[in-house]
């Protein structure tokens, strides 16, 4: 979960949470705890006008992913970035692909 909606903050929110939540600076090669990115992009819909998360298609533009639903989600993702260490899914479609 994260603090807010607005994409900026929550990237910026985890590259600074992320890695000192997994690692300890005095074992900074040693997963302490693992932090889990979820989930994938347009997962907001669940129970909007009879639409569940194993019926829906999330129609996004290249536009609306690249500034909503992606930047937090790559800097969790990204060993450049937070390098978080487990992924959930998201039962939904993104334009058209499961």
């Amino acid at each position: 979960e994260t603090p807010g909606e607005d994409p900026f903050l929550n990237k910026e929110y985890v590259l600074a949470y992320i890695p000192k939540l997994q690692y300890s600076e005095e074992s900074p090669d040693d997963l302490r705890v693992s932090a889990c990115c979820k989930h994938y992009a347009g997962y907001s819909m669940e129970g909007y006008d009879g639409v569940d998360r194993h019926h829906y298609n999330a129609v996004l533009t290249d536009q609306d992913g690249a500034d909503t639903y992606y930047p937090a989600f790559e800097a969790c993702t990204s060993p450049d970035g937070a390098g978080a260490s487990c992924l959930m899914c998201s039962y939904n479609e993104v334009n058209g692909i499961p």
